[in-house]
């Protein structure tokens, strides 16, 4: 599947759960759980956790157990949150740009999803979609879990606009490396652009910007709730 890692496999409960590519030389994984989440992790890279992971944050005094190879962590929590697993050593050495991170999401079951009969709701399912969104007045769009899209979401002259679900959305826009061109407001520009709107809320999605540029930019937008 697009976008899936190839670095990482990740069991939940013994149910296996998509990672997704992130930046750079990070994965991550978007966690739905009640009760106790034991987790497995599995990597196809020789010797990754040989010299120990960490958890973090450390305040969550998470404790992980590691294959003798290096390539298995497993873990249990029980709180959601947002969890970084990290190949020791973690610190910023020599070599910490070859380390791949993985981030997971964890949080509790959906309490309310947009029926996806109704006409103001635009509910993409599980998959992988390359397209950009733009949002009018009155309409919801809802990212279930496991739907990834590659585009952005544009909110122009629109009034109570709601984006939620624990769906992906990934930014890879044009912008040149080299040049700092981030602060431009146009269409298509960012993974959420506003103009001259109110009302917006956006809630349980994840966004993966990964060009040079804003992950969010709103102009003369007003009520908004992140």
């Amino acid at each position: 599947a697009q976008n899936r890692s190839s670095d990482f496999t990740l069991y939940v409960n013994n149910e296996e759960i998509p990672v997704q590519k992130g930046a750079l030389n990070t994965s991550f994984a978007v966690i739905c759980f009640e009760g106790t989440a034991n987790i497995k992790i599995e990597t196809s890279i020789k010797g990754l956790y040989r010299d120990g992971v960490r958890i973090r944050p450390g305040r969550k005094e998470i404790t992980a157990t590691v294959s003798e190879e290096g390539t298995i962590v497993s873990f249990q929590t029980d709180q959601p949150g947002k969890l970084s697993i990290e190949a020791e050593p973690s610190d910023f050495g020599p070599d910490r740009h070859l380390k791949q991170d993985l981030f997971l999401f964890l949080s509790a079951p959906e309490k309310e999803i947009p029926d996806r009969e109704d006409p103001c709701v635009l509910y993409f399912e599980p998959g992988y979609y390359e397209q950009d969104i733009d949002l009018e007045s009155g309409q919801t769009l809802y990212l279930a879990l496991g739907a990834v899209v590659k585009g952005s979401i544009d909110i122009w002259d629109a009034d109570n606009v709601k984006i939620c679900g624990y769906g992906t959305l990934i930014h890879d826009g044009p912008q040149a490396p080299d040049q700092d061109e981030g602060c431009d407001h146009k269409r298509d520009w960012h993974a959420i652009t506003g103009h001259d709107s109110s009302h917006i809320l956006v809630e349980g999605v994840t966004f993966v910007v990964r060009s040079r540029d804003w992950c969010t930019q709103m102009f003369r937008c007003r009520d908004m709730m992140f």
